[in-house]
C-alpha cells in the first residue's frame, strides 16, 4: 500500500523443501501457545471475569495480563520475543497486539457457546500465520490498526449483545 515489501514468506518457502516437516512445526505452534495459554485465558480466566464484568471491561484486563504473560519471553533466548529485542518498535507492537486479539478472541469465544476450542484455534492460526510470514513494520503497523478497526466494528455491532451476554452469564 505504502511500497516497499509488506511481508517475506521465506519461512514458508522453506517448506517446499522437506514438505513433512510441516507437521512437527504445526504441533510445536499448537502445543507451545494457544492449548495451554487458551485453556487459562478462555477457558478458565475469561468465564470467571464475565462473572463480575461485562465482556468489553473483561477483554481489556484479560489484554493486559496476557500482554504482561509474555513481557519474560522478551529475556529469554530463542525464544521468538527475544529476537524482536526489548524495547524495539517491534517488541512494542508485539505486546500492542494483544489487546486488539484479545477482544477479537472475547468475541469468537462468547459467539461460539464459549468454545475454547475456537478460541485455541483463533490463537493457533495467528501464530500459525505469523511464523510464516515476516511482516514489515509497516505492514505490522496496518495490520494492528486493521486490529483495531475491526474491535471498533464489533463494539458498534455487537455493543449491546455483549452487554446482554453479561447479564445471561451472570445468571448462569
Amino acid at each position: 500500500m505504502f511500497g516497499g515489501a509488506g511481508a517475506d514468506f521465506d519461512a514458508l518457502l522453506a517448506f517446499r523443501k522437506n514438505m513433512i516437516s510441516i507437521f512437527p512445526f504445526t504441533l510445536f505452534i499448537l502445543i507451545f501457545g494457544p492449548v495451554p495459554e487458551e485453556l487459562a485465558w478462555r477457558g478458565y480466566a475469561l468465564n470467571e471475569l464475565e462473572k463480575r464484568l461485562d465482556p468489553f471491561t473483561a477483554s481489556i484486563i484479560l489484554g493486559i495480563y496476557w500482554a504482561v504473560w509474555h513481557l519474560p519471553l522478551f529475556f529469554i533466548d530463542g525464544s521468538y520475543q527475544h529476537s524482536l529485542g526489548v524495547g524495539t518498535l517491534q517488541s512494542w507492537l508485539f505486546i500492542l497486539d494483544k489487546l486488539p486479539n484479545t477482544f477479537l478472541m472475547t468475541w469468537i469465544f462468547n459467539k461460539t457457546d464459549r468454545s475454547t476450542i475456537a478460541a485455541i484455534l483463533f490463537h493457533f492460526m495467528m501464530n500459525f500465520t505469523g511464523e510464516l510470514m515476516d511482516l514489515s513494520l509497516n505492514t505490522e503497523v496496518m495490520y494492528i490498526g486493521f486490529l483495531w478497526l475491526l474491535v471498533a466494528l464489533i463494539l458498534i455491532v455487537e455493543k449491546n449483545s455483549w452487554f446482554r451476554a453479561y447479564a445471561d452469564h451472570k445468571n448462569i
